[in-house]
């Protein structure tokens, strides 16, 4: 290989990794760390039931009482879209005759569930990616849970 060779191959790098193509951001495992299965006062007279964790949001309009993995990160720039995956799934089976006490357990699908979104917060664009940490084992009345991603 001459000097010549790997000069190009140098510079091809520096200019693909200027310009994102090649940038690879560490990879963070997530964890949700579950709480149970409760009963939560609205007021005196209304309550739900749903599983908690640390850091659980709900969204009564999409997905009932399911609580949700929410989490905001910040963008070096401003995107159009943004897309989210999540990899290397670790889950536990939930009990069934929990589950389907919760309002809302029917939009559980087999497939995770995921969006994305960008907002901007004090000027600097953000991405929200939010998970229904849910999924219904096909071909059974099985469901699972997501304990780490």
């Amino acid at each position: 290989m001459t000097y010549s060779y790997v000069k190009r191959i140098v510079f091809l790098f520096l200019i693909l990794t200027a310009s994102g193509f090649m940038v690879m951001k560490p990879v963070m495992t997530r964890q949700i760390d579950w709480k149970g299965f409760h009963e939560y006062p609205i007021n005196e007279e209304i309550s739900f039931t749903s599983f908690d964790f640390d850091g659980a949001t709900f969204n009564p309009s999409l997905y009932g009482y399911l609580p949700l993995f929410s989490e905001i990160i910040p963008l070096d720039h401003r995107y159009d879209t943004v897309y989210a995956r999540i990899a290397e799934v670790v889950t536990e089976p939930v009990n069934p005759d929990e589950i389907s006490q919760v309002e809302g357990y029917e939009c559980i699908t087999g497939d995770w569930q995921v969006r994305s979104r960008i907002i901007t917060l004090e000027h600097r664009p953000h991405a929200v990616i939010t998970i229904l940490p849910f999924v219904k084992i096909q071909g059974t009345e099985a469901y699972h849970r997501l304990k780490s991603f």
